[in-house]
C-alpha cells in the first residue's frame, strides 16, 4: 500500500502502520519544481525524466523497477510525454490566473 503524506515526518509511523512506501506531497513537489526549472533552462527532456527516475529510484522501493528501463523505452516515454507537457507563464492579468482548470473549460479534458 502506498500512503501520501504532507512531508517526511510521520514515515516510520506509517510504514511499521502497514504502509509498503509513503510518499511525501512536499519533497514530490519540490520534485516537480526543479524538474520545471531544469526544463526552463535547457536541460533535455529525457535527462529530467531520467534523473526524477534515478531519484524516486533511490528513494521508493515500488519505483526501482519502472527507473531499471532501457534507454530506448525512457526516450519513447518521454517523447510520448514531451508532446503533451507545456510550460506555460501567467502573468497577472491573464485570463488563468485564480481560475481552477473546470472554470477554464480546457476543450472537454478531464482532470
Amino acid at each position: 500500500m502506498v500512503v501520501r503524506t504532507a512531508d517526511d515526518s510521520h514515515v516510520e509511523t506509517l510504514k511499521q502502520a502497514g504502509a509498503t512506501e509513503v510518499v511525501a506531497e512536499v519533497l514530490e513537489g519540490s520534485v516537480m519544481l526543479a524538474s520545471q526549472a531544469l526544463l526552463l533552462s535547457g536541460v533535455p527532456f529525457n535527462r529530467v525524466i531520467r534523473r526524477i527516475q534515478e531519484n524516486r529510484a533511490r528513494r521508493y522501493s515500488v519505483f526501482r523497477a519502472s527507473s531499471t528501463l532501457p534507454d530506448d523505452s525512457v526516450a519513447e516515454v518521454t517523447e510520448s510525454l514531451n508532446a503533451r507537457l507545456h510550460s506555460v507563464l501567467l502573468g497577472a492579468g491573464d485570463t488563468a490566473v485564480n481560475k481552477t482548470l473546470e472554470e477554464l473549460d480546457l476543450g472537454g479534458c478531464r482532470w
